[in-house]
Order: structure tokens, then sequence, then C-alpha cells
């Protein structure tokens, strides 16, 4: 169906109104609508497809879309199934990534759009895209996705830089925490050993005043010994 409408589009008389670019966007496969298979009374299928409108699609869109079917003789030799035109299907536009599948502005009713539900979920870059400036608008489309993306990009790289900095700053403060806990251990160390050495110190002065003491008192006894003798 998108494969006919486009070779039929370039088929389009030169003075054609539709042949001008700013309707091209609405040529891609995601806008198309589905066609179902038609069926008889008692349920059989009968060989032609039916086309149905969805409830989002604007006039425009619809003018635009007629024109082109209306185009005969693009492929002579090839024989297509006859669409007929069915019932309008509810609907909504889809989502789409790539600007070159989303909807534009102009593509969509705007009494479609107004209802509050439609407007809530739909009336967003995620479904619809601006027109552009062959529309009327400020800017197209195409530069308004480069400056979101140019946005993203930027954000991106403010986030990375935050990210590194943030990891020096870490690495940095837990090398000083590492430094300092070693300072104080080896200062812990060292007091320990000073400790050590006092202790060794006041056990040698004790061995040293042990004979000292001995011979003090063994005078001592001596002494009283001689005086003893003395008196008898």
């Amino acid at each position: 169906k998108w494969e006919l409408r486009d070779r039929k589009y370039k088929a389009l008389p030169e003075d054609s109104e539709w042949r001008d670019p700013k309707y091209k966007p609405a040529l891609v496969p995601t806008l198309m609508s589905d066609d179902e298979d038609e069926y008889d009374k008692s349920g059989r299928k009968t060989g032609r497809f039916v086309s149905r409108r969805p409830t989002w699609r604007s006039d425009l869109m619809q003018s635009f879309l007629d024109a082109i079917d209306a185009v005969r003789g693009v492929d002579p030799g090839h024989k297509y199934i006859t669409r007929i035109r069915g019932p309008v299907k509810e609907s909504a536009p889809l989502k789409a990534n790539l600007l070159s599948n989303r909807a534009r502005k102009w593509m969509v009713s705007a009494t479609w759009l107004e209802e509050s539900d439609n407007n809530t979920r739909y009336n967003n870059n995620s479904y619809i895209s601006v027109s552009g400036v062959a529309w009327g608008d400020p800017e197209d489309p195409e530069t308004l996705e480069e400056k979101a993306k140019t946005f993203k990009e930027e954000m991106r790289s403010i986030k990375n830089q935050k990210e590194r900095l943030d990891d020096e700053t870490g690495t940095r403060t837990s090398t000083k925490k590492s430094k300092k806990s070693s300072k104080m251990s080896q200062q812990k160390k060292s007091k320990k050993r000073a400790r050590g050495d006092e202790d060794e110190e006041v056990e040698e002065n004790a061995e040293e005043e042990q004979p000292v003491r001995q011979r003090l008192r063994q005078r001592h006894t001596e002494d009283n010994q001689l005086a003893s003798d003395e008196e008898e």
C-alpha cells in the first residue's frame, strides 16, 4: 500500500498542489492505515480489502492520500486488489523514535487532539512533531531534533565529568585516610616499643639493686654479731 502510493505520488501532475515537498512526510508505512479483508454475509472473503480511516487523521492528510489514490496507470501490467472505504477506525498515531516515522501536527485532526485523554497522552514529541517552517512554524522538526540531541549529549558529558571528579575525589580521600591510618599505626608501635624499653630498664635497675641490698643486710648482721661478742 505504501509502496504503491509512493509510486503514485511521483506520478502526480507537475502542476498538482500535492507535489509540494511539505506533504511528502505523510508517505511512510507507519502512518498508513491497515487494510482488512472484506467478508460477505456468509462470512467468506470477497477478495477485496477494506480501508478504514483512523480517527486521528486530519481532513488535509486524507485529501492528500485520496489525491494520490486517484492516480491511474502507474503499473499498467500489474493487477492490484480492489480497496473499498470502510467506517472510521478508532486509533491513535504510533509512537516513533525516528522523526521520519512520526506524525506531524498538520496530519492530526485538531478535534481529535483537543479531546482531554488524547491531548494528555499523545500531544508530545514522541507521537506528534511540529509541522515545520513550510507550515508556519518557527523551526523545522529536524532542527528541533538536532538541538535535543545536542542537549542530551552535553548533559551526558557533564554527568560523566562529575562522575570522574567524584571518583578522583574518593580516591584521594581514601589515600589520605590510608596514609593517616598507617602513620597512626607506626606511632602506636613506637610508643609500644618505648614502653617495652622502659620496662626492661626498670628490671635491669632492680637486678642491679638486689646485690647492694644483700651486702648491706649481710654487713648489718655482721655488725650485730660483733657487738654481741664484745658484750660477752
